[in-house]
């Protein structure tokens, strides 16, 4: 009746026994700096720009409040406990045109199926002596760490490549690389150890210059090595940056050890370490990284699906395709074909698989009820 929760009404009473008045209690210790209007202010600070520093935000905050005298700190802990935002440094992802993401939905969409047990992954990676990227922890009172570097760190080039069976081979070199590099490196490390993958073993590689190179192409011709077609700018989909970034963790681990002991670091000790670390994978990564495939093209799909449905293009083809289904009799033959292929001939009778069979071959042109409607009923008439 009164429009508010039982629970309202009853802690309004209790308080009016308790005290005599039902006014709320004051709040111990002492009130916050900043109001919610205040806190709302800092919001709209991130909104326009999430990079803006603490400090900024501070001086911005005492020039609209002149009598407010905020710290930097109380504005930090604010962020944090009353705003819920985390500091980060965002993470580093491809460059993408739409031609890209058409490309990458498309190859996702053609490759979905694909068993991956027998693929070789390979790439190109670089390694140096001294990086810091190795978190440490240290007690508080006691001299922050320090983590020595030099100015010009040694560095190597080193190509790898694996399958879900294990290790094929790793190749380590400090010149640039070129297709005739490439080539001399598939033909001591990919050729000899394609077995490993089993019968029926293809290759993939990125589209780099000298893997598409002429001269790299009839290698592959000469050689039959099955390469499998992979879109442009798509580390992400590729499981071996996985083992990049874990292999060179282990390797920082073992320099730093290394330089804490005072021994020197030659080129050649450089080497041997990637080597070892290369040589002491746990087969168990090679298995999941071959495996996590499906959730990597399950995951491009996901992401791009609905920028795709949204680009222009596909607008007026959705458009033109949806056009030509009410003006041609005999468009439904697509469909027909799809239809045979997912159900047999009695089920096809139904006119509710029919409609579901349609539903999924136009489920990225977004067509209406009415659209499935007569989309159903011309494939029936011609079917039935």
């Amino acid at each position: 009746m009164t429009g508010f929760p039982k629970s309202t009404v009853y802690d309004i009473i209790n308080r009016l026994k308790k005290t005599g008045s039902v006014e709320h209690l004051p709040v111990p210790g002492r009130p916050l700096v900043l109001t919610p209007k205040k806190r709302r202010y800092l919001g709209r600070l991130l909104k326009n720009d999430n990079a803006t520093t603490s400090a900024l935000m501070t001086t911005k905050l005492n020039n609209l409040y002149p009598d407010l005298n905020v710290s930097t700190r109380t504005v930090q802990r604010t962020l944090k406990n009353k705003l819920n935002y985390i500091v980060c440094r965002p993470w580093s992802v491809p460059l993408l045109k739409e031609s890209h993401v058409e490309a990458r939905l498309q190859w996702a969409l053609n490759h979905i199926q694909d068993d991956w047990t027998h693929t070789i992954f390979s790439d190109e990676s670089t390694f140096q002596t001294f990086r810091n990227i190795q978190i440490v922890r240290y007690k508080a009172g006691n001299p922050h760490p320090v983590h020595p570097m030099v100015k010009h760190p040694y560095k190597v080039h080193v190509w790898g490549a694996f399958c879900r069976q294990g290790p094929i081979g790793v190749a380590l070199f400090t010149e640039n690389m070129n297709s005739a590099k490439y080539r001399e490196i598939l033909q001591s490390q990919l050729l000899p150890n394609a077995y490993h993958a089993g019968y029926g073993w293809n290759f993939q590689q990125d589209n780099a210059p000298m893997h598409t190179a002429k001269l790299t192409h009839q290698f592959f011709v000469i050689n039959n090595v099955p390469v499998i077609d992979w879109p442009a700018n798509s580390p992400d989909l590729n499981p071996i940056e996985n083992l990049w970034a874990i292999l060179k963790g282990n390797v920082e681990r073992r320099v730093n050890n290394w330089v804490m002991k005072k021994k020197s670091l030659g080129a050649n000790d450089f080497q041997g370490i990637i080597q070892q670390e290369w040589d002491n994978i746990d087969k168990n990564l090679f298995f999941s990284l071959a495996d996590s495939m499906s959730d990597r093209i399950n995951m491009v799909i996901e992401n791009n699906v609905e920028n795709w449905k949204k680009s222009e293009k596909v607008i007026k083809a959705r458009h033109n395709l949806w056009h030509k289904m009410d003006d041609d009799p005999d468009s439904p033959y697509t469909i027909e074909s799809i239809l045979q292929k997912v159900f047999t001939e009695e089920k096809l009778k139904n006119k509710d698989n029919i409609k579901f069979g349609v539903t999924v071959a136009w489920m990225f042109l977004d067509p209406t009820y009415d659209q499935i409607e007569i989309s159903s009923l011309k494939v029936q008439e011609r079917m039935n």
